[in-house]
Parts: structure tokens; sequence; C-alpha cells
């Protein structure tokens, strides 16, 4: 039987397995967001958890990292088909 974790104010807080996913899955369905964007669609926070969360998974080589349109960091998965919007 696993554990709910609690975070700030009682509410329960995810795994770094599960942010990875959570990153993945956005940015399957919309490539190219910056950390900012992903921060505020993923509800995770401060903005440096999801930078550092993008540079393990571009170390892994799951996911790409470079200067978007705007000057932002982009962040695309590599190799990946797209998710289908339901």
């Amino acid at each position: 039987m696993s554990t709910l974790r609690l975070g700030v104010a009682g509410r329960p807080q995810a795994s770094s397995m599960e942010r990875e996913e959570l990153i993945l899955f956005l940015l399957r369905r919309f490539p190219g967001l910056s950390d900012d964007e992903l921060s505020r669609l993923s509800g995770l926070a401060p903005v440096r958890r999801v930078a550092r969360i993008c540079r393990d998974l571009a170390n892994r080589r799951l996911l790409e990292r470079r200067t978007g349109p705007n000057g932002k960091i982009a962040n695309y998965v590599l190799d990946a088909e797209p998710c289908a919007v339901r």
C-alpha cells in the first residue's frame, strides 16, 4: 500500500516520475513550451523546479531544449508522436 505524501497546504505531492510524465505529456501535446508555460499548465512551482526537470530529461536524451522565437528556451520531446486531442 502506498502512502500519500502531502506538500504545501496539505495538497498531495507528486513523485519525481509523475512530474516528469506530466511534463512529457504536456510537451507531446504542446511542443515548444517554455519552462514558464510548463509551470503554469502543470501547476508545478517554482519555475526553477520545472527547469531542473527539463534539464534532467534533456540529459537523458528524452527532451531537447533550444532557444525559441521569443528568446526563451523552448522544450521539445525527442522522437515523440503527437498526443491525440480527445
